[in-house]
């Protein structure tokens, strides 16, 4: 039996047809009902065994069980997610929604311009978890920032973007965390919580974020100032590291050309040197071979 009507995010009072967008297909597990169109099935079925997962160690890690089964939508392209909530001059960014019954989510098979199918998965995994906070604590605009970060550290989410130069405050994050675009800051300042801090710190802090200052015994500001010069310190010493790791592997082959050698996971070496504040190889390659031409 299909479900008949999509609840969007939150407060959104229009309830649209499923069928409008081609999600007519169902299938359920014991905590979860997902609903698909007919060539996202293989997909419907691995969100419903990932999700499935990730359940008990959310359920042991939020000390939460769900009431009902939480609905996940995966629609076929970002035309008919962008149709279903209203947004279609929307970025190809905005790809997923959530609440505290539901996920709705763009398909891997069809991710658009700005992300890959991978992060796609990883933003499902995301948006699970920020479901299962908000079930437990609810939601406020001033804590998005924490329950992203939560979400994003207990993922392999990268940042699509180095942290910036100047970090955004945590009065910047809890305004608007997407109009300063803080998803990476706000990754970056919950890692940092959580390992000088711990996690029940954190759990305390989804439950009374108005005794954010009391809870850590420190102002915003002090905070701030801590995470801010712990990532200055670690950028320095990682910039080092991966500066010298690197030279030692640029050599030059036997018709005269600059190449690296052996480095680890290679696919994905440009991502974390983005991650760190660095230029891409192609970039740093470029740089190295300028300035080895002047000498």
């Amino acid at each position: 039996m299909y479900r008949k009507y999509i609840f969007p995010f939150l407060f959104l009072c229009r309830i649209l047809s499923a069928e409008n967008f081609g999600l007519n297909q169902s299938q359920a597990s014991e905590h979860f009902e997902i609903f698909y169109s007919q060539e996202n099935k293989e997909i419907a079925q691995e969100f419903l065994t990932a999700a499935e997962s990730l359940y008990p160690q959310l359920m042991q890690d939020f000390d939460h069980a769900f009431e009902n089964k939480l609905e996940i939508n995966i629609f076929p392209n970002i035309l008919s997610f962008q149709e279903a909530y209203g947004s279609k001059n929307a970025s190809q960014a905005m790809v997923a929604r959530c609440g505290t019954k539901f996920i709705s989510i763009v398909s891997p098979l069809n991710p658009g311009t700005y992300h890959s199918a991978d992060s796609i998965r990883t933003i499902f995994q995301i948006n699970l978890i920020k479901s299962v906070i908000m079930q437990k604590y609810g939601y406020s605009n001033s804590k998005n920032w924490l329950v992203f970060g939560i979400a994003s550290n207990k993922t392999d989410y990268q940042p699509r973007s180095a942290l910036p130069d100047i970090l955004p405050t945590i009065q910047e994050m809890e305004s608007s965390l997407e109009k300063i675009s803080g998803h990476p800051s706000a990754h970056s300042l919950v890692h940092f919580l959580i390992g000088k801090y711990g996690w029940e710190k954190i759990l305390q802090l989804l439950e009374n974020y108005s005794l954010f200052e009391e809870i850590l015994g420190k102002s915003k500001e002090i905070i701030y100032h801590e995470w801010s010069q712990t990532i200055s310190l670690n950028l320095d010493l990682q910039h080092e590291l991966i500066e010298m790791y690197e030279k030692e592997q640029l050599q030059f082959n036997d018709s005269g050309d600059l190449i690296f050698y052996s480095i680890e996971d290679k696919e994905h070496v440009d991502e974390r040197r983005l991650s760190l504040g660095l230029p891409s190889l192609e970039d740093y390659l470029r740089i190295f071979k300028e300035v080895y031409e002047k000498n």
